[in-house]
């Protein structure tokens, strides 16, 4: 929910922490400014720009499931983005759109899916403000290697099959960058690098 009164933060009464059910399968959300409690209703400011709410999928057996959503007097600027960072999608959830995934079993926690809101639309075509990152990533000598040309601010973020966020690493301005994974188990990863709006995501291969 929307209110020009509320914040990014904890806005007592108005955001309800999620009450566990016996369903098998939660869904929620964080706050912004994460406090670490999960919740069932997260109010917001109406400014609507930029706003990253993470969301929280546990499953114990996993499988199919799908996201979609019901819009109330919302803007017709604002749109409702959810960003998948395993797949490395974004999907519009106006006028009746779903995505539609699969989890394993055991899913837990957030650092998967995101819900974006303040992008541009043209029409019915969503348009993303962010553009893709001209890199490559691969793996070699225990080290995940990135090629392509970044800047100081640029970070790495690499998340597991689950979408569980493993670490964050700083970029240097260059064309080349590494990131050790030493430790980690053999099985496929997400590679997320982000700077001043543009996105790069990529699967990589841990043998």
């Amino acid at each position: 929910a929307f209110n020009n009164q509320m914040t990014a933060g904890l806005d007592v009464t108005y955001d309800a922490g999620l009450l566990r059910g016996t369903m098998g399968l939660e869904l929620y959300s964080r706050l912004i400014n994460d406090n670490g409690v999960n919740f069932a209703v997260q109010s917001l400011p109406e400014t609507y720009t930029d706003l990253v709410i993470p969301l929280g999928v546990e499953s114990k057996t996993g499988g199919e499931i799908t996201f979609s959503a019901e819009t109330v007097e919302l803007p017709a600027e604002c749109s409702v983005i959810l960003e998948d960072r395993l797949s490395g999608t974004f999907t519009s959830l106006i006028n009746g759109a779903s995505y539609k995934t699969a989890v394993t079993t055991n899913t837990k926690g957030i650092g998967r899916f995101y819900i974006h809101t303040n992008y541009q639309t043209t029409g019915t075509q969503t348009q993303l403000l962010s553009n893709q990152f001209n890199l490559k990533a691969y793996l070699c000598d225990g080290a995940i290697i990135i090629t392509g040309e970044v800047g100081n601010s640029a970070q790495a973020c690499l998340y597991d099959i689950n979408g569980r966020k493993l670490g964050a690493f700083g970029l240097q301005k260059s064309n080349y960058n590494s990131i050790p994974v030493a430790g980690l188990s053999a099985g496929v990863y997400l590679l997320n690098v982000t700077e001043a709006g543009k996105r790069f995501n990529t699967k990589v291969v841990i043998y």
